[in-house]
């Protein structure tokens, strides 16, 4: 079974001043046929991860963003349609080999 392909683009980091935080911000997007996912992270020391969360979550939403509250990975979601898909093509491929 041929699977559709996954596209990903990953664009260099870019720096934000948000209030108390200055955020090393990455950013990637990954699509596979209905799925289209930008992510944003932030890497942050243990001390300030909670509080530059928070900056970027509010900065997103300053531009209009909402973050997805799901806690399932793009790498999860995307394997899932993939198997799915894998799925749906042998079904329909062997429903067509039996005999009415």
């Amino acid at each position: 079974t041929t699977l559709p392909p996954v596209a990903a683009s990953r664009w260099d980091p870019f720096a934000v001043q948000t209030g108390s935080s200055k955020l090393e911000i990455r950013a990637e997007r990954w699509t596979v046929g209905p799925l289209d996912f930008l992510e944003l992270s932030i890497v942050a020391n243990a001390d300030d991860a909670e509080r530059d969360q928070a900056a970027l979550t509010e900065y997103l939403q300053s531009l209009g963003f909402t973050p997805d509250a799901s806690q399932d990975s793009k790498t999860h979601q995307v394997l899932h349609y993939l198997v799915e898909e894998s799925l749906g093509s042998v079904t329909g491929a062997n429903s067509g080999d039996h005999a009415s």
